[in-house]
């Protein structure tokens, strides 16, 4: 009997700590700024960046979706959709979502002064780098590399999606906000105009078309009236 009663004890207490770190689990709260974005669940049992749902570029989760709030009361980290789905208006116009995401420090510093001040958050780990969040009027992600292949930034808009404010990150740090200014305007081809001098990543080069083999057809015949074509002929 003395063995049951503890037995049964020990499994109350554990009943009773599971339900009370339950209760001291605090929700996930989207900031008041980007509230009226588009907003991807991410999966908890991954490497913490990875979208939760197959298929999340095709999924629309509003801030006051009872899916999006089941996951955050969970305190399961979200990101944000960058792109059309997550739009900025400025004076009555509508433009595109584009997050620069640095991920190296020398080249953030050397081009963070360049670009104007905007709504800014980190994810708080040691390599000390932005996402700056502007406004813009075109959706294209694309990525800058140094000559060792390594990513210098990440340009994120349509099909892609970045971690926001009170996620956590891997390292076990928190993103936060680090600027809560308003969104700057930024023209899509004065951002490539900036970043793009600096991409070192391997260019594919243009492939020499060859001439077709012709069967049963002197091809050196073939060469050679080829060769012989010029403009004014044509």
């Amino acid at each position: 009997k003395e063995k049951m009663k503890k037995r049964r004890k020990n499994v109350i207490l554990k009943y009773i700590k599971t339900i009370n770190k339950q209760l001291y689990i605090k929700m996930i709260e989207i900031p008041e700024k980007i509230k009226t974005f588009n907003f991807v669940l991410i999966d908890p049992n991954g490497d913490g960046k990875k979208p939760l749902e197959k298929c999340w570029q095709k999924k629309i989760h509003q801030f006051n979706d009872p899916i999006l709030i089941n996951h955050l009361n969970k305190n399961y980290s979200y990101g944000v959709r960058g792109g059309g789905t997550s739009s900025i208006v400025i004076n009555g116009k509508s433009y595109f979502l584009i997050i620069i995401d640095f991920d190296k420090k020398d080249f953030q510093d050397k081009i963070i002064n360049l670009l104007p001040e905007t709504f800014t958050t980190s994810s708080g780990s040691q390599k000390k780098c932005y996402h700056l969040w502007f406004a813009s009027d075109n959706d294209k992600s694309f990525k800058i590399l140094d000559e060792n292949k390594e990513t210098l930034c990440d340009i994120i808009s349509e099909g892609k999606q970045l971690l926001a404010p009170n996620s956590k990150h891997a390292s076990g740090s928190i993103y936060h906000t680090v600027k809560d200014i308003p969104f700057a305007f930024i023209p899509y081809a004065e951002l490539q105009a900036l970043l793009l001098p600096f991409d070192r990543s391997p260019k594919k080069s243009l492939k020499e078309k060859k001439i077709p083999f012709i069967k049963n057809i002197n091809n050196n015949i073939t060469d050679k009236l080829i060769s012989g074509v010029t403009m004014k002929n044509i």
